[in-house]
């Protein structure tokens, strides 16, 4: 119970210093500073689209770097999580699609 605490912990510490650290990555004085990679994988970690050219890629990210509050309202939508009840059968239920996952509850 410790390790799994620990490990919840652990991995909200981790996520929130990930959008830290991309906060003060993707200002407007930093992000051209960037390479494309780390550009990329910002996108990648704020649910951005992650293709096109290094402008287009601070084209994306800039504005969430000049409005924190942008930032803020993204990846509190990131990190919701949604259940829904149903009456389908495991072996029903469609292929989990984008961000959604099948959670199974006994009743």
């Amino acid at each position: 119970m410790v390790d799994s605490t620990k490990r919840t912990l652990k991995q909200k510490f981790d996520s929130i210093y990930k959008f830290e650290q991309i906060r003060k990555d993707i200002s407007q004085e930093n992000a051209t500073d960037l390479s494309k990679d780390c550009l990329q994988e910002c996108c990648k970690e704020l649910k951005l689209k992650v293709a096109g050219e290094k402008k287009e890629l601070i084209g994306r990210l800039v504005p969430l770097g000049k409005f924190p509050e942008m930032l803020t309202k993204k990846v509190k939508h990131i990190k919701e999580e949604y259940t829904f009840k149903t009456s389908l059968n495991p072996s029903e239920i469609p292929a989990a699609t984008a961000t959604w996952k099948v959670q199974r509850t006994t009743n």
